[in-house]
């Protein structure tokens, strides 16, 4: 990868909301999705190939690690775990057309009222 754009967003999203420590670590877990044992057989880490179900469960596989991980002694796995899942959301966004569809389906309607149109299906 020549710009570590993974890294900038990490630390762009999350720079003010975790210590430096635990940053690193997230960040780290993050560009290991990049590493070549993470490219092999691993479409869902990156939603390749139309991996869409996959990298969905991927997900959520990762953030019941991330609470389990937290109900128990130590943080570090939590971290480490949060690093692979915000990974595979953010090329979520870069690896399939769904911004393009969203901007398609909602370009006439002003961000706060999509917003509200979006919340109607958030989980309770």
């Amino acid at each position: 990868m020549l710009i570590p754009i993974h890294e900038e967003m990490t630390r762009e999203a999350l720079g003010a909301h975790f210590s430096a420590g635990a940053l690193e670590i997230i960040i780290a877990a993050n560009r290991k999705q990049d590493a070549l044992s993470g490219q092999i057989g691993h479409d869902e880490f990156h939603f390749d190939n139309n991996a869409i179900q996959k990298g969905l469960r991927y997900i959520n596989e990762q953030r019941g690690f991330v609470l389990a991980s937290l109900l128990s002694p130590g943080v570090l796995s939590a971290w480490i775990a949060f690093g692979r899942l915000t990974h595979t959301a953010q090329d979520f966004y870069s690896h399939t057309n769904y911004v393009s569809l969203w901007l398609d389906q909602f370009k006439d309607t002003p961000p706060l009222r999509v917003r509200s149109k979006l919340i109607l299906f958030k989980r309770v």
